[in-house]
């Protein structure tokens, strides 16, 4: 549970506070925003599409923090739900945007993986 309550306050302290307001400010200035937390996890952000209200965000993570990031992100609130999608592929990839005046998450889309196929059809079988 542990797990939760620290990616719920990420979550809520840097992305959709800290984040968020640097993300105005420079967006009254017209600029995007690359920065760093002090989380222990990587994030930056930008503009979705280069313009308009929405932040595109990345978090460089990993298994179960990602898991428990999208936990919140999509409004869970049963333990059973921590792994209802299945495991993340590794260096898998979902691209969501966080719109700040609504407070909301978009999955734009999810389980992405840029590596060979073939590759990602072996790994249960290397797992073995």
């Amino acid at each position: 549970m542990e797990i939760l309550d620290r990616a719920k306050s990420f979550l809520s302290d840097v992305v959709e506070g800290k984040l968020a307001a640097e993300d105005a400010k420079r967006s009254a200035l017209g600029g995007n925003v690359a920065g760093n937390s002090d989380a222990g996890v990587g994030a930056g952000i930008g503009k979705a599409g280069g313009e308009g209200r929405g932040m595109r965000i990345m978090i460089s993570a990993h298994g179960a923090l990602d898991q428990a990031l999208i936990y919140h992100m999509k409004k869970k609130d049963k333990i059973e739900q921590f792994w209802e999608g299945g495991l993340l592929p590794n260096c898998g990839i979902d691209i969501i945007e966080y719109d700040p005046e609504t407070h909301e998450y978009t999955f734009k889309e999810e389980m992405l993986y840029y590596y060979d196929k073939e590759l990602f059809e072996k790994v249960p079988r290397l797992l073995k």
